[in-house]
């Protein structure tokens, strides 16, 4: 009887593989399972992002409009507050570029504004006080034209009186024409504020014209110094005028100092205007020294008043501006700027 076995070789570790191919096949039946779960989680991780992205997006978004809006938010109040008539308002730059160019460019304009307000506050101020004066001066020389003509024909009829008299009656009587002397002083002064004249402006050498002026000073005790250019600074403008001007500042200098104290007058410009300051190491200025402008208003004993109105008036009709400071230690000083293209136009609207 035969018997015949057959079989197959198999190699060592055969069960192993196979152990391993039994455990692949469980896991590939457990692979949908996994993928859904895994599927689940990636879900959730992607949402998870999604959500922050989100979160995260509305919160620069919120810091970029804000970069935007508070300050046009802040530029809106600022033009609200020159609307309701508040003087240099100030609106702190920031933001995009171009808004703190456009806030800049506010800050600039309410400057302007201000500095426009406040000279047609003294242009009516002025204004006024030259209707008063021209009024005031008017009587005063109506009621000053009889009194001087009975005051000199009491004067002829003085020989007259009996000897004893004589004495007393001339010396009243001279009293009331010097009275009447100052009186007439007084209605010219009123009468030079009322009168404005219109500059005839033409090209001039403002360097020359300050260091001429100054020169007229030059005898005084004071340690006058003047510093000027070396190029010539023209201007268009009145050389009568502006010589009046500068000599009502160079003389307040001088009579606000001693003997041995400093004044300076000095000259500089830039491509549109000319600034000419004048400066002293004397008293200063009073507490409220915006009000030195005013016509009348003087802290001299023999002071009109009228010096640097007159002075504020010439600047005005040159188009220009004028500024009063303290002078770092003690003194004051006194900047005109005046522009170096001035029209007849802009003379008369200031006029």
């Amino acid at each position: 009887e035969w018997i015949m076995a057959a079989g197959i070789y198999l190699p060592e570790g055969f069960y192993l593989r196979l152990g391993d191919l039994f455990e692949g096949n469980a896991y590939y039946r457990l692979l949908p399972a996994l993928i859904k779960v895994r599927q689940q989680w990636v879900l959730l991780i992607l949402g998870g992002l999604l959500t922050g992205l989100a979160l995260a997006s509305i919160w620069i978004a919120r810091r970029l409009a804000g970069r935007v809006s508070q300050p046009v938010e802040n530029l809106g109040a600022g033009m609200e507050r020159v609307s309701r008539g508040e003087d240099a308002v100030h609106v702190l730059p920031h933001g995009t570029q171009e808004t703190e160019h456009l806030i800049e460019t506010f800050n600039l304009m309410s400057t302007e504004l201000s500095r426009s307000r406040r000279e047609l506050a003294q242009a009516e101020r002025l204004s006024t006080w030259r209707d008063v004066a021209r009024r005031v001066a008017h009587e005063i020389k109506n009621a000053l034209t009889p009194i001087t003509f009975s005051a000199h024909r009491l004067k002829q009829s003085t020989p007259q009186l009996p000897a004893a008299e004589q004495e007393r009656f001339a010396t009243s009587l001279n009293t009331v024409l010097e009275e009447v002397e100052g009186l007439k002083r007084l209605a010219a002064s009123f009468s030079e504020l009322a009168r404005l004249p219109v500059p005839e402006l033409a090209p001039i050498d403002i360097s020359e014209l300050v260091s001429a002026t100054a020169s007229s000073f030059s005898g005084e005790k004071r340690a006058l110094e003047v510093d000027l250019p070396s190029e010539p600074v023209t201007i268009s403008g009145d050389r009568t005028l502006l010589r009046q001007a500068l000599t009502n500042l160079i003389k307040n200098a001088v009579e606000a100092t001693q003997d041995g104290d400093r004044i300076l007058v000095q000259l500089d410009e830039d491509a549109h205007e000319a600034r000419i300051m004048v400066e002293d190491s004397g008293t200063g200025w009073p507490e409220d020294r915006n009000r030195v402008m005013d016509p009348y208003v003087t802290s001299k004993s023999d002071g009109t008043g009228l010096g640097l109105s007159l002075v504020q008036r010439t600047v005005f009709q040159h188009g220009g501006r004028i500024v009063l400071e303290d002078r770092p230690g003690t003194g004051a000083r006194v900047t005109l700027f005046l522009p170096k293209q001035s029209t007849s136009d802009l003379t008369k609207e200031r006029s």
